[in-house]
């Protein structure tokens, strides 16, 4: 889908309350200034808005004169209407030795936000894998979270999908919610011949929820450190 200057759109179907969930907490954080939290263009509900489309003129379907999101079974479906990014997630981007420096600083960003906004709203995530964090182009020198600035490489992270999200979480749910998105990884680029090791960031996290350690900016500082020690190979037997 398109916007009538041409802009492309991604349409989200969302069942029950989460999509609305995901939308007041998407717009809660971007206005709270946070960085690398995506900003959706609207959310409307067919039960409550079974005409939206007629509200919504500015998007246009090529080849179609009228689309109703709304028709047959499923009134209770919600809908939300967010950019399209071209490069698409961390998980299906292509990463390889040469950009590899370039994914620390997108992880790095991820980590920095999500502890802003756990700091300032108690905001847990709750879904955190790889397809939930987009990548864009930027011509961004730094970043700024609370107390710490950040380089950046050319990529900005946009952070999405929040329909399993809260606020006024506790550290532990946090420390696990990062935990997950560093073991997931060895998941992401070629598969067959791209070995991530993140093994001692992840068991660091780990010893920080079982300790119940707080968030602090050492901490921070120390995580930092150890996304700059996660090491990309090669397998030997399939380079030979």
């Amino acid at each position: 889908m398109f916007t009538k200057d041409n802009k492309k759109v991604v349409v989200k179907f969302e069942k029950g309350k989460a999509g609305f969930n995901d939308y007041i907490i998407a717009q809660t954080l971007f206005n709270a200034k946070i960085p690398n939290f995506i900003k959706y263009y609207c959310y409307f509900n067919c039960k409550e808005d079974p005409i939206v489309f007629d509200n919504l003129p500015k998007i246009n379907v090529p080849g179609e004169h009228h689309l109703n999101f709304c028709t047959g079974p499923g009134d209770e479906m919600g809908f939300i209407v967010m950019p399209f990014y071209r490069l698409g997630s961390v998980k299906n981007y292509t990463w390889t030795r040469q950009n590899f420096d370039q994914l620390k600083t997108v992880l790095k960003q991820v980590f920095l936000s999500l502890v802003t906004a756990f700091l300032e709203s108690g905001f847990i995530h709750k879904d955190p894998h790889l397809d939930n964090i987009l990548i864009r182009k930027t011509k961004k020198q730094n970043l700024s979270y609370r107390d710490i600035h950040l380089k950046l490489s050319g990529y900005y992270a946009i952070i999405v999908d929040f329909g399993r999200a809260e606020m006024n979480g506790n550290s532990k749910d946090f420390f696990t919610s990062i935990q997950i998105i560093f073991s997931l990884l060895r998941d992401i680029g070629d598969k067959t011949t791209v070995i991530i090791d993140s093994l001692i960031l992840v068991t660091y996290i780990h010893k920080l929820k079982s300790d119940k350690n707080e968030i602090s900016t050492k901490i921070c500082e120390k995580i930092l450190c150890l996304i700059d020690k996660i090491s990309i190979e090669y397998d030997k037997q399939t380079i030979l």
